[in-house]
């Protein structure tokens, strides 16, 4: 469908902006499918705080339990992937949705089938890496270029991303008068 490809298509160049070698060959489709499902989603992405969330999840019987570690995960990474400028502008900082969406992707793969294992360990191993392609979406496509320093030195404290960290030096320089 054309919004799967238009999602594949930003998904794909920023994880070559990114130099990122996903763990493995569903994280891509999942990325994908994860834009898809938040940008038709019309409800409030934070009904529920996320702690909360989390918890319930962890009293839950299993297939409950894996949907909401689900949901924890996957509304931690599209928020602090796509919307880290807010997030550092709010009380809860980008690193606590960092850490909770990886403590319920790693949730999932001990709880969950063999299959789900793979993707979900994948996925919280390289959360952080996730952040930065969905990073790189968000700077280059979503909202525009960003050339704020001090900004894209604060999500390469979290990403740790190559390329937050050879932006600037790639911008030109300012001609002395």
């Amino acid at each position: 469908t054309p919004p799967t490809e238009f999602f594949r298509d930003l998904v794909q160049v920023a994880m070559q902006a990114r130099g990122f070698e996903p763990a493995t060959e569903e994280t891509e489709h999942y990325l994908v499918q994860l834009l898809e499902r938040h940008v038709r989603t019309h409800r409030n992405l934070l009904q529920a705080p996320l702690g909360v969330t989390f918890l319930e999840a962890s009293r839950s019987s299993p297939p409950e339990s894996i949907h909401r570690f689900q949901t924890v995960g996957d509304t931690a990474l599209f928020l602090v992937g796509l919307f880290n400028d807010s997030l550092e502008r709010s009380l809860v900082q980008p690193s606590y949705y960092i850490e909770i969406g990886q403590m319920a992707y790693a949730r999932i793969a001990d709880l969950g089938s063999r299959s789900l294992h793979a993707l979900f360990a994948a996925l919280a191993e390289q959360f952080r890496s996730l952040v930065g392609v969905l990073s790189e979406i968000s700077a280059r496509d979503l909202f525009g270029a960003e050339r704020d320093t001090l900004r894209i030195y604060r999500r390469w404290l979290l990403t740790r991303a190559p390329a937050d960290a050879a932006r600037p030096r790639s911008w030109p320089r300012p001609v002395a008068a």
